[in-house]
């Protein structure tokens, strides 16, 4: 299995040998089954973040492409247990081997009060092409930006 495969092209500048020991029996599992449906899964959130800061990940989180509801369709036909923790929200837990893994499919919070928020799932992942002009709009990840700010960026470049 190539480690491409599983983790986002925008993590890969970590030495890939950092990553090897995310890749449990239960990763790959995830993986083969969401693939053999036409979907992907790419592991996300704190792992992502932890590996950034040299520090090895607690817990594994993913994200995919699949609708929640599809999801539970490719956990069943794989066999894999599975917990619908968050569905409201995408989330899904799939158990594996004891290991609990959230797979949240890829959203878009339409209308939200800072609590709560309707959920819209969309087809396919981020748009590379408008992620590359984010960045050459002048996003500084080093800056906190508040959701209505990267919303006007997103919005002027999208028109």
């Amino acid at each position: 299995m190539r480690l491409h495969s599983i983790i986002s092209e925008s993590t890969t500048q970590i030495p890939l040998d950092r990553f090897e020991h995310l890749l449990t029996p239960a990763v790959i599992a995830l993986n083969q089954a969401a693939q053999s449906a036409g979907y992907q899964v790419r592991i996300v959130g704190g792992a992502v973040r932890d590996l950034l800061l040299g520090k090895n990940p607690k817990d594994i989180d993913m994200a995919t492409d699949a609708h929640p509801q599809e999801m539970i369709k490719i956990l069943a036909a794989a066999g894999i247990r599975h917990e619908p923790t968050g569905l409201q929200h995408g989330t899904i837990t799939a158990i594996l081997d004891g290991e609990p893994i959230e797979i949240t499919t890829l959203r878009i919070d339409t209308n939200q009060d800072g609590r709560h928020a309707d959920v819209y799932f969309g087809d396919g992942c981020l748009d590379k092409d408008l992620l590359q002009k984010f960045i050459d709009r002048g996003y500084n990840p080093d800056q906190d930006y508040d959701t209505g700010e990267l919303l006007r960026v997103v919005q002027r470049i999208t028109r």
